[in-house]
């Protein structure tokens, strides 16, 4: 007997069966809570230079406020130095790791993100980095270079890590088409009432 064509339809849909449901629920589950396990604060605050030379720029601290970062929201990079000389212009390279993978580079005028000169001495500077509302949960690192635009001669390198903050609203849209339409639908009407529930 053949089957009707709505019947092959129906069972070609990529709703899953309750049992999958429940299987994809809690793979993901186990993902957020590996990558949104507390850090110690002195795992939040790590910063080591990152040069392979003494550099004309030492720096003496570094500072990621707030910790963890926010997903979506801008972080602020503090980087304390101290030098024997002024730094009027400079090219500025920033590359974002995430579980030691490269996911982020820029590169650009160093006088166009902080202010100019760099004074001599004691002195810092701020680097301000809105994070992506869809970027992951985890464990990341920023590494912070300015070299001299002539000679390419590096000024400064330090490599600062920080955690980022979950991102659990953001689940109900990336796994929706997983759950069918009904459960997507509760579990929107569930986030949005303050609740994370999992469906048995």
């Amino acid at each position: 007997m053949s089957i009707p064509s709505s019947s092959l339809l129906k069972r070609n849909t990529l709703t899953p069966y309750p049992h999958q449901r429940r299987t994809v629920l809690v793979l993901c589950l186990t993902a957020l809570l590996a990558f949104t396990t507390p850090m110690t604060k002195a795992q939040e605050q790590r910063w080591r230079n990152c040069s392979d030379a003494p550099t004309p720029l030492t720096v003496v601290e570094a500072l990621v406020e707030p910790s963890p970062v926010q997903a979506g929201k801008e972080a602020a990079f503090m980087i304390e130095y101290e030098s024997g000389m002024e730094v009027s212009a400079g090219i500025l390279d920033v590359t974002v790791k995430y579980l030691g993978i490269h996911v982020y580079h820029k590169s650009g005028d160093l006088c166009s993100a902080v202010q100019c000169p760099l004074p001599a001495g004691s002195g810092s500077f701020v680097l301000k980095e809105k994070m992506p509302a869809i970027a992951p949960p985890g464990h990341y690192s920023m590494l912070v270079s300015v070299r001299e635009p002539e000679t390419d001669r590096q000024l400064l390198c330090v490599e600062m890590d920080f955690s980022l903050s979950s991102w659990a609203g953001a689940l109900s849209k990336p796994f929706s088409w997983l759950m069918g339409p009904q459960l997507g639908a509760q579990r929107a009407d569930n986030h949005a009432a303050g609740a994370f529930v999992v469906d048995h």
